[in-house]
């Protein structure tokens, strides 16, 4: 047994066992602290030789709090998750880190397929190529976040906050993405098809080579009003040529091979209807 917990086990103990303790000016605060001073001595001429006796009360509460862990979530089988466990290519596969703070956590590579992360702050963190396919992301921060290659089939997106995440390259097949905030976000050569992205944000996104299909037709007036403020070009792979006529005529050319699909005003709310085609 370590020296220290043997000290602690001592302390405790007698602690349990003893009055209420009141401090003396000068002197310990606590009744563990003031055992401690007095019994030091002693169990030290009685431990073995190799046992060192130079700990102090605070080294003792050093000890004992390097042994905790701080939970940050659990693992599909329940277990505690520690921020050990934030490692490029983690295992994470059905995590529950509801709300846990994950700000710049490194999770490259990381298997994350049916993780809980709703409400999560994952602002600036790296999940370039993480497999999230399923997860449930919903009103998580995922400001600055880089998600390159990252797959994201089916990942439930509702109302999260992706400003300024860059997705080039990801596969967000079927996700949803109703009321996401995607301001500013690079979804260049992003794979969206039969992505729902009623009411979301995409004012100033890069959707260079973007692909669009969809299983029903949406409308081309609900297409604008979503699009509005995105910056696409002749790389777009849009649903149909009805739609890409449609943004053509809506759009305004910026240069660089870019166009900007321009806002005519019309509300969102008008087409944010449940029963309406994905994007």
């Amino acid at each position: 047994m370590r020296r220290s917990a043997l000290f602690s086990q001592i302390v405790a103990v007698l602690s349990r066992r003893t009055p209420a303790f009141r401090p003396i000016p000068g002197q310990p605060r606590t009744f563990g602290g003031a055992l401690y001073k007095m019994l030091h001595p002693c169990l030290a001429r009685a431990l073995p030789e190799n046992v060192k006796t130079d700990d102090t009360p605070s080294e003792i509460a050093a000890d004992t709090a390097s042994d905790r862990v701080q939970a940050i979530g659990r693992d599909q089988h329940g277990r505690p998750l520690g921020r050990d466990a934030l490692q490029p290519g983690a295992d994470l596969l059905e995590a529950r880190l509801v709300g846990a703070d994950l700000i710049e956590a490194n999770l490259a590579g990381a298997r994350l397929s049916g993780a809980r992360v709703s409400g999560a702050n994952l602002t600036r963190a790296n999940l370039a190529g993480a497999r999230m396919s399923g997860a449930r992301v919903s009103g998580a921060n995922l400001t600055g976040v880089n998600l390159i290659g990252a797959r994201l089939v089916g990942a439930d997106l509702i109302g999260a906050d992706l400003t300024g995440a860059d997705l080039t390259g990801a596969s967000l097949i079927n996700a949803n993405l109703t009321e996401a905030d995607l301001t500013d976000v690079d979804l260049t050569k992003a794979d969206l098809a039969m992505a729902r992205l009623i009411g979301a944000n995409l004012s100033g996104a890069s959707l260079r080579g973007t692909r669009f299909v969809v299983g029903a037709q949406a409308p081309p007036d609900l297409v604008i009003a979503t699009l509005a403020g995105a910056r696409w070009s002749d790389e777009t792979v849009w649903p149909s040529d009805e739609i890409a006529a449609a943004v053509a005529q809506s759009s305004r050319l910026l240069g660089d091979g870019y166009e900007v699909v321009v806002d005519d005003g019309r509300s969102r709310d008008h087409y944010h209807q449940p029963s309406t085609p994905s994007l």
